[in-house]
């Protein structure tokens, strides 16, 4: 099959005919826990000059290079021009040059060693939109070139189907089918990779379809391996000890130390552990790799009904095998929280620690997400996944340059989502979700929680082509969501067969049906993907805040009333934590109005939780009287400390709201500008505080209120914040300052005079210290 140029501009897009080329530098981020930052980018430049002088020999073109990898393109401009061929032909090339490559450019050394760069290839062929305006390009056939270099072997090019048919004969004797297919066609592999032992080859293979399958279950492509997971440690005598995931397991394979790692659900722990378990697969897979290089073992515990642990932990590894390598294992056990209630969590990790007895050199690694008693009485070494960072989060967004031109598109998208939604998409499950639905023509609007996770169910249930039947409405918006009411009410997070038949039965009882529960429990695992089974066989959502969310749908659809909402949630004077987080997600959901009468209800009772609704609403209105209900906040309180994320959640909205009303400038913003600066404070976000008050102090000065109480204090705070930093000049500048205000306004013997001349005073003393 022969493809011609289709080269028409149309207002100002040109298509092509298009082969691409996806590279990738195999453990770029394993690079910076070994060798100077130098050292790495003058390899990488070199590799650019490198892999540039070859595709440019066959009439390839560098589209963009990130640093650690790139896209090169070849335009099919005339019938007779070779483009796949040329572009096979270069990454054939490419593949048996690397070793001189790394002779003559590579300064990767460790202790004396180099450490080879070694690539990943993929290529596809089609059709490609440029759009001369933007200056970017759309292509099917170069977002799969980077799907498909995501799932190839180091050392090796892998190419589609689509390529495969249409280039010359001559080069088909060099390629082998691949175990591996994308989109369920075939792939096609040249390598010049180590060869490894058959059982790790399989193992390995086993686990990329693993990983497959997690991307199907999706039913988007998202990059596991793009960012950086950071842990902090829990430990008493390290406590807020923060480092890379990489960096903690090389220094406790050194050690000799095992770890349990906590995170929320969507935290990134399956993501973590795969990226680990890659990084070191990487390793071992290098030609010049020590033979005792340490090899990595990943097991969902989720998936294993046995309770055979031996077993579970060898991944299916023969005995013979299994007994010769011990002691270079890295075992990732994933889910611990996903086995069962807390007492099988608590067996399970006991013959985790007897394994690890058995077995002193091999190391282990667990996740789970909630910390409990037995964890911190297990031996274990505690880490928590910490959130992604502003910075990490743009960094992401930056990587997927077909949604993003530049830094600044990226930093815009992230500035334009509500504050909620930030902290939202710093876990990784929704900046995956947001990044794949993002598109630049339209951009998903997301106001609230609830409608985050309301446009993610519709992502896991609408994405996959399936054939529906007639209940599927009736699954999503009523069944469903009844089963999750009753888990939220029973602070059920997982139910056995017999509950969840139960419920079903109760909900053909009340709505005269008769679904079989065996098919409700294929569509909710198997058509939407919504839960999935233990290895006991019970049930649970994949993601809490689905069950969360589905709840509140059932609210919603059902009208609930707020005072009903109230006794729901404070059945005997006791909070319920699972409907009150529904509940959060129910006031996005609805309208303004009706979360208002919802909030209205809490306010007397949990003035916390109301300031939280509040935030998480769909109100996107300034009312002055219903805000002022809300903020009667006692700074004073033990309550406020135990809820200093509610007020900052309320300050930050309130703000907002200022803002689309065009009255941040008014003195009413600084009152609340001043109470989200204390709360920051509060929160030792220091900062932060002091970046609010200075928003804040221009505000009064405009208005002409230089000697109000207010602008003393709001000054005040701000040379405490100045003290907290250790910068003790501006302190003492403007707590001196503050004090000639208080002279002028109040006098020498008002409470705050003196309150102010005393943190004078002390910070003076300190200084002289």
């Amino acid at each position: 099959m022969h493809y011609s140029l289709i080269a028409q501009p149309f207002h100002s897009i040109i298509k092509f005919i298009t082969s691409f080329i996806s590279i990738d530098v195999v453990g770029h981020s394993y690079f910076s826990s070994k060798f100077k930052p130098s050292d790495i980018n003058h390899t990488l430049m070199e590799l650019q000059k490198w892999l540039n002088s070859i595709i440019s020999k066959r009439k390839g073109k560098e589209l963009n290079w990130a640093g650690d990898g790139g896209i090169f393109y070849f335009l099919q401009v005339k019938v007779d021009d070779k483009s796949v061929d040329n572009a096979v032909s270069s990454s054939m090339d490419i593949l048996d040059g690397i070793a001189h490559f790394n002779d003559s450019h590579n300064k990767l050394y460790y202790e004396g060693k180099r450490t080879d760069i070694r690539l990943r290839l993929g290529i596809d062929f089609g059709s490609a939109i440029y759009r001369t305006d933007f200056g970017n390009w759309h292509s099917e056939a170069l977002n799969t070139a980077v799907k498909v270099q995501g799932i190839t072997q180091p050392n090796s090019v892998l190419i589609t189907h689509n390529v495969y048919r249409n280039f010359s004969d001559s080069l088909r004797t060099y390629l082998k089918k691949s175990s591996v297919k994308y989109k369920e066609q075939p792939l096609y592999v040249f390598s010049r990779e180590r060869i490894i032992a058959p059982v790790y080859k399989e193992y390995f293979e086993s686990i990329s379809s693993l990983r497959q399958k997690e991307f199907e279950h999706l039913g988007k492509w998202v990059d596991l391996y793009a960012m950086e997971t950071k842990l902090v440690s829990m430990q008493e005598q390290d406590r807020g000890r923060k480092l890379r995931a990489i960096d903690l397991i090389n220094e406790f394979v050194k050690a000799g130390k095992n770890a349990l790692i906590f995170g929320e659900s969507g935290a990134g722990k399956t993501f973590m552990s795969l990226k680990l378990f890659e990084d070191m697969k990487e390793e071992y897979r290098r030609p010049d790799a020590s033979i005792n290089e340490r090899i990595p073992l990943f097991v969902e515990l989720s998936r294993n009904r046995s309770s055979d642990l031996d077993r579970i932990m060898k991944g299916g590894i023969d005995e013979a095998q299994f007994k010769q390598d011990k002691h270079k294992y890295v075992i990732f056990l994933d889910g611990l929280n996903e086995v069962g209630d807390l007492d099988e969590q608590k067996r399970v990790l006991f013959e985790i620690k007897r394994f690890g007895a058995l077995n002193p050199r091999t190391r282990v690694f667990v996740t789970t997400q909630t910390i409990a008693e037995f964890h911190q009485k297990s031996g274990f070494e505690l880490y928590e996944i910490l959130p992604f960072s502003r910075e990490d989060v743009i960094e992401y967004l930056c990587k997927f340059k077909d949604k993003f031109d530049s830094l600044r598109d990226a930093e815009s998208f992230y500035n334009s989502l509500p504050e909620l939604i930030r902290e939202f998409i710093s876990v990784p499950v929704f900046l995956y979700f947001v990044v794949s639905t993002y598109e630049k023509d339209r951009p998903v609007k997301i106001n609230s929680p609830g409608e985050l996770a309301a446009q993610y169910e519709d992502f896991l249930c609408g994405v996959r082509d399936y054939r529906p039947i007639d209940l599927d409405e009736d699954y999503r918006t009523h069944l469903i969501p009844f089963i999750a009411f009753n888990m939220c009410q029973n602070n059920e997070t997982n139910i056995p067969m017999k509950d969840f038949n139960r419920y079903v039965k109760q909900y053909n009882r009340d709505n005269y049906l008769s679904i079989k529960e065996k098919d409700v429990k294929d569509i909710v695992t198997n058509r939407f993907r919504l839960m999935k089974a233990d290895q006991r066989s019970a049930l649970r959502f994949t993601h809490q805040i689905l069950r969360d969310y589905l709840a509140a749908v059932y609210m919603k659809n059902h009208e609930i009333r707020s005072d009903e909402i109230f006794k729901l949630i404070y059945t005997d004077s006791i909070k319920n934590n699972d409907l009150a987080n529904a509940v959060r997600l129910l006031v996005g959901i609805v309208k303004p109005e009706t979360a208002k009468g919802i909030i209205h209800k809490f306010i007397e009772k949990d003035l916390y939780f109301a300031c939280e609704l509040f935030a998480w609403s769909s109100i996107d209105v300034y009312e002055e009287k219903f805000i002022k209900l809300i903020s009667k906040i006692d700074i004073h309180s033990r309550e406020y400390l135990l809820n200093l994320n509610s007020v900052v959640s309320f300050y930050i909205k309130v703000l907002d709201h200022l803002q689309r009303a065009k009255r941040l400038d008014e003195p009413i913003s600084t009152g609340y500008m001043r109470g989200l600066g204390i709360a920051y404070w509060e929160k030792l976000d220091h900062e932060l505080a002091m970046d609010t008050y200075k928003k804040a102090i221009p505000i009064y000065e405009q208005n002409q209120m230089l000697n109000h109480p207010e602008y003393a204090k709001c000054q005040m705070n701000l040379g405490i914040a100045y003290r907290d930093i250790g910068e003790s000049d501006e302190a003492i500048q403007n707590l001196e300052f503050v004090l000639s205000i208080f002279d002028q306004s109040v006098g020498k013997d008002h409470p705050d005079y003196n309150k102010c001349l005393k943190e004078l005073m002390e910070v003076k003393s300190w200084s002289k210290e």
